[in-house]
């Protein structure tokens, strides 16, 4: 972005304080979109994972046969909560914060 910026002030133009100024308004837009995404987006797959967790997801008895364990475990509601949210919560942290 201060690329532009160090040609106008080699070529020492009048307009270096406007450019700078549209690029600093761009910066701010940026930013802004950048900040207010990542919260509603975390926030919106944490209250997910939170329902699946406390709605979905049933206790394990304490006492449970080994035959019955398959039925128990709960593979899908768990498959979606720890290997789909979870990383995608981490990539969109990744991809808003490094850009």
């Amino acid at each position: 972005m201060e690329t532009p910026l160090i040609r106008i002030n080699e070529a020492g133009s009048q307009d270096l304080v406007f450019v700078s100024q549209f690029y600093s308004g761009l910066l701010v837009s940026y930013v802004g979109r950048v900040l207010h995404v990542i919260p509603q987006m975390t926030f919106s797959l944490m209250a997910r994972i939170i329902e699946l967790q406390t709605n979905s997801l049933k206790e394990l008895p304490t006492r449970l046969d080994k035959d019955a364990l398959k039925t128990f475990s709960q593979l899908s509601t768990r498959f979606e909560v720890f290997f789909f949210f979870l990383p995608k919560l981490i990539q969109t942290f990744i991809d808003f914060v490094l850009v």
